[in-house]
């Protein structure tokens, strides 16, 4: 009883390692895919990374950093998760363009290096300066909860699969990809979008965003001055392939 006692605070830094290690895995996935020239395999694995990165965050924050007593220690995990947050959602931004085919390859690069580069960062601190005191301080039932937590965020297992040409193909995605690319060429942006077989609640959310895409773009028209009409192209950029996004996720998790 005792050496198991004693092994308890070591154990949670091995499961803290796995669960991070899992996410360097779907990083790795995402890569291969990538460089294996299947753009949109990449972008289903960024999608994976950045879920299965999300919902370990939302442990850590939930069941981790109320426990850390060190005030500053608690700040600096707050802050690599918010980057990593960010990080994670441009990657995969980056990711839906290639899939596409409007790929800036060295944009894509410095959100591979970055993402990668937060990852392992963050996976230095929270060895040093978390899990393996948490483990030290906490009593058995405090670290039983933390194992069962990590457990739950060590599976470096595909979270989606979906047979990736019913996505490219669908009548919806096509559409709001030919209205992204008009945005990107400069041309009248197309004005009909198809929702074929989209669920209501989708159809309603996805018919909102298109009226705020107007907008966006309107307003980047009318804007006057330089700075201000720059300003408001990129939000009009961002709106329209924010909407390309969120219906690409959808139909993904549908499938």
């Amino acid at each position: 009883m005792s050496g198991r006692h004693h092994r308890a605070p070591a154990l949670v830094a091995d499961r803290a390692w796995d669960a991070h290690l899992a996410l360097h895995r779907l990083f790795e996935a995402h890569l291969e895919a990538l460089y294996g020239s299947a753009p949109w395999a990449a972008l289903i694995r960024a999608i994976d990374l950045r879920e299965q990165l999300f919902a370990h965050i939302r442990f850590e924050e939930d069941g981790v950093v109320p426990r850390i007593a060190d005030r500053e220690v608690r700040s600096q995990v707050l802050r690599d998760h918010g980057l990593l947050r960010e990080a994670s959602k441009r990657l995969e931004e980056a990711a839906l363009l290639a899939a596409f085919g409007r790929i800036d390859e060295l944009r894509l690069r410095q959100r591979l290096v970055e993402l990668d580069r937060l990852l392992d960062h963050h996976d230095d601190r929270e060895a040093r300066d978390v899990y393996g005191t948490l483990g030290e301080v906490l009593d058995e039932g405090g670290r039983g909860e933390l194992l069962t937590g990590l457990a739950a965020t060590s599976s470096a297992e595909p979270l989606v699969e979906v047979v990736v040409e019913g996505v490219l193909t669908h009548p919806t995605v096509q559409a709001l990809a030919a209205r992204y690319r008009a945005w990107l060429v400069g041309e009248p942006l197309p004005t009909e979008v198809p929702m074929p077989t989209l669920p209501a609640t989708l159809a309603a959310t996805l018919a909102k965003l298109l009226a705020r895409d107007e907008r966006a773009v309107a307003a980047m028209r009318d804007a006057e001055g330089i700075r201000e009409r720059a300003r408001r192209e990129m939000l009009a950029e961002v709106a329209l392939r924010s909407s390309l996004v969120m219906v690409v996720e959808a139909l993904i998790r549908a499938s």
